[in-house]
C-alpha cells in the first residue's frame, strides 16, 4: 500500500524524518561516543603541548621553488 497517497505531503515528510532519527538512533549512538571520544583525547593531548605552531605544505609546489626555501627557512 503506499501510504503517500493517503498522507498529507507534510504528513509524509514528518514520518519520512522520523523514519530516518530511528534508522539513526538504532545503529549511530555508539559510534557517535567514539568519535566524541577520539576529539576529547586529542584536545587532552594538545592541552599538554603549550604554545605551538603548525605548518602545512603543499604538494604542488616543489623542493627548489624559492617559495619553498624559504618556508623552510621560516619553519
Amino acid at each position: 500500500m503506499n501510504f503517500n497517497r493517503i498522507l498529507s505531503p507534510e504528513c509524509s515528510e514528518i514520518m519520512e524524518k522520523q523514519f530516518l532519527i530511528d534508522a539513526f538512533a538504532k545503529g549511530e549512538a555508539w559510534r557517535l561516543f567514539k568519535i566524541i571520544g577520539e576529539f576529547v583525547e586529542g584536545i587532552e593531548t594538545l592541552n599538554d603541548i603549550g604554545p605551538a605552531v603548525s605548518v602545512f605544505g603543499s604538494a604542488r609546489i616543489r623542493a627548489d621553488d624559492p617559495i619553498y626555501k624559504k618556508s623552510e627557512e621560516i619553519a
